[in-house]
């Protein structure tokens, strides 16, 4: 196992921001078909955030915007987006943090994906 510590002098977190939708009763996840009933009383889940039709790039967007409010600034004022995923995020080839960057910073700021999966 190799563990890096990067450290950046003058860089800050200002301002977080987190998108979850409605929660669920783990059962219902279940009769739909979504969840295991053996995984639900392994682990013992009692609801589930289930987003139905929302992308996950459109929680991400809901998401930044919160954060940018909580911070004070404006989108414009960034420089960097980084979109951090643990798994595939919509249709193959298709890029969630260009879909970010044009709907938050309107493409003039550089974007990447960080995939931690």
């Amino acid at each position: 196992m190799t563990i890096a510590v990067v450290r950046l002098p003058d860089t800050y977190i200002k301002g977080l921001g987190v998108y979850l939708p409605d929660r669920v009763a783990a059962r219902w996840a279940v009769d739909q078909g979504l969840y295991d009933a053996e995984e639900i009383e392994l682990h013992g889940v009692t609801a589930a955030a289930v987003a139905g039709r929302t992308p996950a790039p459109e929680m991400a967007h809901r998401a930044a915007q919160q954060a940018l409010k909580r911070c004070g600034h404006v989108a414009s004022e960034l420089d960097l987006l980084l979109y951090v995923a643990t798994w595939h995020q919509g249709p193959e080839g298709w890029l969630p943090h260009s879909y970010l960057q044009r709907h938050l910073v309107g493409n003039d700021v550089p974007a990447t994906e960080i995939r931690q999966g």
